[in-house]
């Protein structure tokens, strides 16, 4: 036994005695009549030893990667199994190599786990005996065997510490190659993968991701996974990529939709790329115009033929503090003729937006304006803006004027600093939910879930030019807590919801590779609206009758900004 046998199996025991219990004494065989650990009617189960449709081309090699020192255990059938099966045809089932498979779930008799972010968490069988994954920051290849439903996947190759890179805190990496090294057999429940993996029945349950290739290059399995570096990558000389998004795409400091815009780059815009995120999402690519250098855009919406490994991966950039980050409430006034504290900061709040605007609130009102910014310089623009003076002991009239004579700002401490000439300070601090616009008599829902959380799109476009769909066609939006997903007019989307109050980001945005023609425009229109629904930050909902009286119905706009302000108008069925 080699060493990293060795430390992999202390590693395993470890790792699965806590996740699924493969620690514990051997258990006594569950009898014929007992009803195994979790239950799954005999009616489900797709016989893994129909008839296949197609054999493969070619028989798949045996692994070398199993130890001859000790004799092989024999592996019991999994409990979840309500009887043994039929081996009438040694062929694997065909279905195993159709599809880019995403992990779900891990479930053992001491513990479930669901995974929280499945799109990091890919294998795709090849019909050759390789195996391509995606471990979170990860890609790898390693190799398996299949004869009828007995799989075992090798991952000695590849998953040694020494080629893994550090995923962020909270990946679920090791678990998961650690739980595929154990895999002993598959069937397909529902047209959903189950893999069977230890001693004890645990099962891994995986659902399709459609299409969606890992790109990994043809020396990964001997080659460590790239170590992130802070160091700038060399320029390439040719492009290597091609803008493909009709309404162009962000280029932003760092690689993720926190980070600021910098400018916007027009479709079909031929790029140099020269790193890749930790999460695999974001290119790197050459911006002599910006003042790095470079920044970065997002990897959903560049056509190129670089995989995720020919690039070096790049640590993202410490992120500086912008005025765009919170909204901001007044929290004190200090360095001035008058200096005060706020007793209650979230009636004086501030929120800017980066098309220009600003909202705030002065005690009993509300309004919109414009600002400009550049380095440390500021100006509010008040002077089209009066109001009649809010009743009791208002700092409004103060907050107002001081408002408008700011000119320079600064950040300490997560906290934004407005200056005016005559050195007065206005201090804000963060504040989470987003500024609300004037209140309503009936309160908005809190959450999507209070309202239904299937939608379907009605018109989307830039504030004023909206734009109802195309005639023939539909685009869903289905939101939970965390996630967004829907078809998009001819394919699947699905992807992360980050949401605080009445706002929300959309990230890790996975979309299906199906070609449509009709109607005429569809994928021009499809590829719009996910370059919208990339840049959402913020939504409102609004419950009001149906046209027909006879019900009621929600309405709602997700707000995106490009280079401009723009709208999805969304409405329930």
């Amino acid at each position: 036994m080699n060493k990293f046998t060795f430390l992999l199996t202390i590693l395993l025991g470890t790792m699965v005695s806590i996740f699924v219990g493969c620690s514990h004494p051997e258990p006594t065989p569950f009898p014929a009549t007992e009803p195994p650990p979790v239950t799954i009617p005999p009616t489900e189960i797709q016989a893994t030893s129909a008839p296949l449709e197609e054999a493969p081309t070619q028989q798949v090699p045996p692994t070398a990667s199993t130890p001859t020192e000790l004799p092989p255990t024999p592996t019991p059938p999994p409990t979840l199994m309500p009887s043994p099966r039929p081996t009438v045809d040694n062929s694997p089932d065909p279905r195993l190599f159709n599809s880019t498979w995403q992990w779900q779930s891990l479930e053992s008799s001491v513990l479930d786990i669901n995974i929280a972010n499945p799109e990091k968490y890919l294998i795709q069988f090849k019909e050759d005996g390789s195996i391509e994954l995606q471990a979170d920051c990860n890609l790898l290849q390693a190799a398996y065997t299949v004869a009828d439903n007995q799989l075992n996947i090798d991952l000695t190759p590849t998953s040694a510490a020494a080629l893994l890179a550090e995923c962020p805190d909270g990946a679920m990496y090791e678990l998961f190659l650690l739980a595929l090294d154990t895999t002993t057999e598959f069937l397909f429940l529902d047209q959903n993968l189950v893999l069977f993996v230890g001693k004890e029945g645990n099962v891994m349950r995986f659902i399709e991701a459609g299409s969606r290739a890992i790109q990994i290059d043809a020396e990964s399995e001997a080659t460590p996974a790239s170590q992130p570096t802070q160091s700038t990558p060399p320029a390439n000389t040719n492009p290597t990529g091609i803008v493909n998004a009709p309404d162009g795409i962000n280029l932003r400091k760092g690689p993720g939709t926190e980070y600021p815009t910098l400018t916007i780059i027009a479709n079909g815009t031929a790029l140099n790329i020269i790193g890749i995120s930790q999460d695999r999402e974001w290119w790197l690519i050459d911006a002599p115009e910006q003042p790095d250098g470079q920044g970065w855009v997002s990897r959903n919406f560049v056509e190129t033929e670089l995989g995720s490994r020919d690039v070096p991966t790049v640590v993202a950039p410490e992120r500086e503090p912008t005025l765009l980050d919170h909204p901001w409430q007044w929290q004190s006034l200090t360095g001035s003729a008058e200096s005060l504290t706020v007793d209650d900061p979230s009636l004086y709040t501030l929120e800017f937006f980066d098309d220009g605007t600003a909202v705030f609130r002065a005690d009993c009102h509300t309004a919109t304006t414009t600002y400009t910014s550049s380095e440390t310089a500021i100006s509010i623009n008040m002077a089209a803006i009066t109001f009649v003076a809010c009743p009791g002991d208002s700092l409004d009239d103060t907050y107002l004027t001081n408002l408008a004579n700011v000119t320079t700002y600064t950040f300490e401490a997560g906290s934004l600093l407005l200056q005016t000439p005559t050195d007065g300070t206005l201090r804000f601090s963060a504040d989470q939910p987003p500024i609300s616009s004037v209140p309503t008599e009936t309160p908005a829902p809190t959450s999507p879930e209070a309202a239904g959380d299937f939608y379907k799109v009605v018109s989307f476009g830039f504030i004023g030019e909206e734009q109802a769909l195309l005639a023939g066609s539909e685009i869903t939006v289905i939101l939970t807590d965390t996630t967004i997903k829907g078809n998009a007019g001819c394919n699947d989307y699905s992807g992360s919801l980050t949401r605080t109050a009445d706002s929300f980001t959309v990230h890790d945005l996975l979309v299906t590779e199906r070609t449509c023609t009709e109607p005429a425009g569809i994928m021009a229109q499809e590829q719009a609206f996910l370059t919208a629904l990339e840049n959402t930050g913020a939504f409102s909902w609004e419950e009001r009758l149906s046209d027909d009286g006879s019900s009621i119905v929600t309405a709602s706009q997700l707000f995106y900004v490009t280079n401009r302000s723009g709208v999805i108008n969304i409405l329930t069925p």
